[in-house]
């Protein structure tokens, strides 16, 4: 969703906010922002659920245990 279309759905649901922006002071209760932070996370989160992963993810392989990397890493944390 557009940031325009985003807009315009607030502007739909609440149309005091369209007088609001007209005069240039906009109020909004406690309720209201928790209303206006949860529609945008649900809306933001249905965009991001519906896209594809822009990478492809690489396939985890654990270190063998003759790494000298992890060798080293375990001498850090003390464990032999």
């Amino acid at each position: 969703m557009s940031k325009d279309k985003l807009f315009d759905y607030y502007i739909s649901k609440n149309p005091a906010l369209a007088k609001q922006l007209k005069s240039g002071k906009v109020t909004m209760s406690a309720n209201g922002f928790r209303k206006f932070f949860s529609t945008t996370y649900d809306e933001a989160y249905k965009q991001g659920f519906n896209q594809e992963p822009d990478v492809e993810e690489e396939e985890y392989t654990e270190p063998s245990s003759s790494s000298d990397t992890l060798k080293d890493l375990m001498g850090i944390f003390g464990i032999r």
